[in-house]
């Protein structure tokens, strides 16, 4: 049987320094795979940025997964 819970996805592309970090992720809603998907690239950068806040970010394209079809 298939849920009719929605999922969104995140792609990023984020510079740091001389980096280009690129990744996807998946969530609950469009908050949870950005959050997914910006934690695999600055992981790694955490103690540098632990201070620092999302106050803008730009969305190119924001589109919701269909639901999957039905069983009858």
């Amino acid at each position: 049987m298939f849920s009719s819970e929605l999922y969104s996805e995140a792609h990023v592309k984020v510079k740091v320094g001389d980096d280009i970090l690129i990744s996807a992720g998946e969530g609950n809603g469009p908050v949870s795979a950005l959050d997914v998907a910006l934690r695999k690239d600055l992981g790694k950068y955490q103690k540098h940025i632990e201070k620092m806040e999302l106050v803008d970010f730009k969305c190119v394209s924001s589109m919701a997964a269909p639901a999957p079809p039905r069983a009858f």
